[in-house]
C-alpha cells in the first residue's frame, strides 16, 4: 500500500492541536479501505500525543473526501471563499479527539 498523511501539531489555549496538512493514497489502493487505515492510524497517534483537536481544510468540490471525513465524524466549521490556487472555495473541517 501507498499511502500517507502529514500533520503539524501546535499548542493552542485551549489543547493541543493538530492540522491534516496533506494526505494521499495510492489510485490504485482508492476504495479497498487504505484510507481508512491511514485515518485511523493517524487518529490513534494524535490521541496518544494528547492532541485534543484536529482540522483541516477540503475542497468544496471535492464530494468524496468530505464524505469521508464526515464519516469520521469531521463537522463543518466555515466556507473560505477562493482558499485553493486555482479558485476552488475550501470548507474548514474539524474533529474532537
Amino acid at each position: 500500500m501507498c499511502a500517507y498523511s502529514i500533520t503539524a501539531i501546535s499548542p493552542g489555549r485551549l489543547g493541543k492541536r493538530a492540522e491534516l496538512v496533506s494526505v494521499a493514497v495510492d489510485p490504485a489502493f482508492l476504495g479497498k479501505g487504505a484510507a481508512s487505515a491511514l485515518m485511523d492510524s493517524t487518529l490513534r497517534r494524535l490521541r496518544r500525543r494528547g492532541i485534543t483537536r484536529l482540522g483541516l481544510m477540503v475542497k468544496m468540490t471535492n464530494h468524496r473526501a468530505r464524505a469521508f471525513y464526515e464519516k469520521y465524524g469531521f463537522r463543518r466549521l466555515r466556507r473560505i471563499a477562493r482558499y485553493y490556487e486555482d479558485g476552488a472555495d475550501g470548507l474548514s473541517l474539524a474533529k474532537d479527539l
